[in-house]
């Protein structure tokens, strides 16, 4: 372990392929053959992305004015085998690109505002994100949010892996992703997906938004008011696709489209949602007949939204 003159630790790390629990979670049909013979070239130049090597990814984990438990690096490594498990069951093997993960845990709450960007923000809520410029995720490490640090980490490592299979995506699912990495906990040596309670209850108290709301929504729209019930939503239907084998193969469609069409800006996922096995109605009343008898959220205020 190296120190360097600013005082950050530096610990490097190669993932290789963990499957464990989280083969529960996936769906066991090989990738389309079509998938297979993608050839098309990666639409921008970023460091968060290689084809020189055969490992799926490799960890840089950085403290800065924090000192990080032992064992936190390897749970990190174990979260990213089991996001690349899913993604090579979605993609197949030739598809994936090698992911370069750099994740800074920040000790200060000041300095970690100034890093962001807004060192005088009142009503700071912020606890972790993602520059694409420096290809770095950073994570508040205070003692108030270090119980939360390892479920942030996941939740900015999904969307680094999103991003560099996909490119940009439109909120519902690269949130929807996040938000479900982030219940990852690791026990040992394997790992598991837990529920969000603070989503459930906000979903009992509010209901989800509508599959035809949600989907439409621009990044810009999806951060304004209403914003956490859009995370819970994207959260919960996610969490609904990966539990049910229908909803597994239409999730595997939306993700290959995505990587199928990551050259266009405009690409429109939901078609490939339209695939689920009745269309969309059929799956807007699967995930809210699985939010009433799974979550015991009662979804009634929404059902009423045309699709």
């Amino acid at each position: 372990m190296a120190v360097n003159a600013w005082g950050i630790t530096a610990l490097v790390f190669c993932g290789a392929l963990f499957l464990g629990a989280a083969t529960r979670h996936l769906w066991d049909q090989p990738p389309a053959p079509e998938v297979l013979a993608l050839a098309a070239p990666h639409c921008s130049q970023s460091s968060a992305v290689s084809a020189t090597t055969s490992e799926p990814f490799s960890i840089a984990v950085q403290a800065q004015a924090a000192a990080l438990p032992a064992d936190l690096e390897q749970k990190i490594a174990l979260g990213a085998d089991a996001a690349y498990a899913q993604w090579r069951e979605w993609l197949g093997e030739e598809a994936l690109l090698h992911s370069r993960i750099n994740i800074r845990f920040v000790g200060d709450d000041k300095q970690f505002r100034e890093i962001y960007g807004k060192p005088s923000a009142e009503d700071w809520t912020t606890t972790g994100f993602y520059r694409m410029r420096s290809n770095e995720a950073l994570i508040l490490y205070t003692p108030k949010y270090r119980s939360t640090a390892l479920g942030n980490a996941f939740h900015e490592v999904s969307h680094l892996v999103t991003a560099s299979h996909l490119g940009a995506t439109p909120p519902w699912l690269n949130e929807g992703l996040a938000e479900y990495y982030e219940t990852l906990d690791v026990v040992d040596n394997g790992v598991r997906f837990a529920h969000n309670p603070l989503h459930i209850q906000l979903l009992r108290r509010q209901g989800p938004v509508s599959i035809s709301d949600m989907t439409a929504l621009s990044r810009k729209e999806w951060m304004q008011q209403d914003a956490q019930r859009r995370y819970a939503s994207a959260w919960s239907f996610i969490t609904f696709m990966l539990q049910s084998q229908d909803g597994r193969r239409t999730l595997q469609r939306v993700v290959q489209q995505a990587y199928m069409e990551r050259c266009d800006a405009r690409a429109d996922l939901r078609e490939s949602l339209r695939n689920y096995p009745g269309g969309l109605q059929s799956l807007q009343d699967d995930w809210f007949y699985w939010l009433e008898h799974q979550l015991s959220v009662l979804p009634a205020k929404t059902k009423a939204q045309a699709l």
